[in-house]
């Protein structure tokens, strides 16, 4: 979703392609530097934990770091001068980084899914 509105905007102004570029590194190193961690991490602790709860994926620290993160998007968004244009290629520059880093480092999350899927499969001899 963040990916998408900075998409979104990318079409409403016309992007210097060095913001674009500087966008995708930011998001790139962001998924190799902490989220990737975080989401190693995150698959140890199912792995620990079992089929449980769904808060349980996230420590509580985490969790608040989440909804820490989702109210100032929404301060972003919705308080912030939207009609600038330095505003929103901040905005834009910044939902394109957020959303590629957290598309990148979604992939521990997938390999480990489809690595289960397979070993769950019993055997057809």
């Amino acid at each position: 979703m963040v990916l998408r509105y900075g998409i979104i905007f990318m079409g409403m102004i016309s992007w210097p392609i060095w913001l674009l570029a500087l966008a995708v590194v930011l998001g790139f190193l962001k998924s190799q530097f902490i989220m990737l961690r975080t989401s190693r991490r995150t698959v140890r602790r199912i792995h620990a934990h079992g089929r449980s709860w769904f808060f349980n994926l996230y420590s509580w620290g985490t969790w608040l770091l989440v909804v820490g993160m989702i109210g100032l998007g929404l301060l972003l968004r919705f308080i912030g001068p939207t009609g600038l244009l330095w505003y929103r290629y901040l905005l834009a520059g910044l939902y394109l980084a957020v959303g590629l880093g957290l598309l990148l480092s979604d992939r521990v999350f997938w390999i480990e899914f489809f690595t289960s899927l397979r070993t769950d499969q019993p055997d057809r001899h």
